[in-house]
């Protein structure tokens, strides 16, 4: 941890997300939330809690934390899904499985409090599921992901550059071909409008070749 602060801080970053975890069930951090509702002994949840621990090495630079967590239900644990009523792929209102995650994320929003500035969840459906007048919706779930911590910051990540809710704070930004980046994709401030609502600008994408 020590290492990798050091690493960040050599560059100057200001800011650095790590993946909770993604479609395998396997989590970096503890949730009681979690275990409870899947019933999958032992559990595929950490013991330690490395958003905690990173955080704190972190903070010793100055270099804020923020984590990416997937919309949706771990797609590779069949156990997980059922029990968290998720369809993969579903565009309607999945509602047992929205206020089930919605008490996940709360738990580890609570759990760590000030220390996590922001959050990034990825992949959000397009369709009806979170576009409605009554919880769960992105209302609903900005709330439970700012339970622990009311300035942190959100973004939902449709995979395309716009603001996708008037409930996020910045864009997801994800584009894979960075050069493909046209003027027109571009704000002409710090602000993407939607519907009235100001959301920061920001690009999710790599160094690399790939």
């Amino acid at each position: 941890m020590e290492g990798l602060a050091k690493q960040l801080a050599s560059v100057g970053t200001p800011y650095f997300f790590l993946t909770i975890g993604q479609n395998s069930g396997h989590y970096c951090t503890p949730n009681e939330t979690y275990d409870k509702i899947v019933g999958i002994s032992p559990s595929k949840c950490a013991k330690r809690d490395l958003i905690v621990d990173l955080a704190a090495a972190l903070a010793v630079h100055r270099i804020k934390m923020m984590v990416y967590l997937p919309s949706g239900a771990p797609d590779q644990d069949p156990i997980a899904m059922k029990q968290l009523k998720w369809v993969k792929g579903g565009k309607d209102r999945l509602v047992e499985f929205q206020r089930y995650w919605e008490d996940v994320v709360r738990t580890w929003s609570l759990r760590w409090g000030k220390n996590v500035y922001g959050w990034w969840i990825d992949g959000f459906p397009v369709g009806k599921m979170y576009r409605s007048p009554d919880a769960p919706n992105f209302a609903s779930l900005a709330a439970a992901l700012k339970a622990g911590n009311p300035d942190s910051l959100v973004a939902f990540n449709p995979g395309y550059l716009a603001c996708h809710s008037e409930y996020e704070d910045y864009i997801a930004g994800e584009i894979n071909t960075p050069a493909s980046l046209q003027d027109a994709d571009r704000p002409l401030g710090r602000w993407v409008e939607r519907n009235g609502h100001k959301a920061q600008f920001h690009v999710l994408s790599f160094l690399g070749k790939t």
